[in-house]
C-alpha cells in the first residue's frame, strides 16, 4: 500500500505537488494569479470575449430568462428552445446544412 503522506512529501520536494491557484478577476490574456500579473495561456477565452460588455449583458439576460445550471442530458430532460434556435442559426452559416445538436461538453475535451 502507498504511504500517501510520504508520496505527497516527495511530490512537494520535487516541486510537483499541484495546488489550486487563485485567479482574481475575469479570465483574459492577462490575469492576477496568486497576486501576481501573469500571461494566461491555458484558458478557453482565446477570443477575449469572456469579459466583453455585450457578452456579459447577454449572459445576464439569458440567466434571468432561462435560469442557470447544467441540468440533465437533453435526452433525459429535453431540448430547450434556446438550444434549437442556436443550432438553426449555426446551420444558416452554411446553406443546405441541416441543424444538428450542439455538444458544449465535447468542446471542452
Amino acid at each position: 500500500m502507498i504511504d500517501l503522506g510520504h508520496r505527497l512529501a516527495e511530490l512537494e520536494s520535487e516541486g510537483l505537488r499541484r495546488r489550486l491557484r487563485l485567479v482574481d478577476g475575469p479570465q483574459g490574456p492577462e490575469v492576477m494569479l496568486d497576486g501576481r500579473p501573469v500571461l494566461l495561456l491555458c484558458s478557453n477565452n482565446y477570443l477575449g470575449l469572456a469579459d466583453h460588455p455585450r457578452v456579459r449583458e447577454a449572459a445576464a439576460a439569458a440567466a434571468m430568462r432561462w435560469g442557470v445550471g447544467a441540468g440533465a442530458s437533453r435526452l433525459v430532460s429535453g431540448t430547450m428552445t434556446v438550444h434549437r434556435r442556436l443550432e438553426k442559426q449555426l446551420a444558416a452559416f452554411n446553406i443546405g446544412v441541416q441543424p444538428c445538436p450542439t455538444l458544449p461538453d465535447a468542446l471542452r475535451k
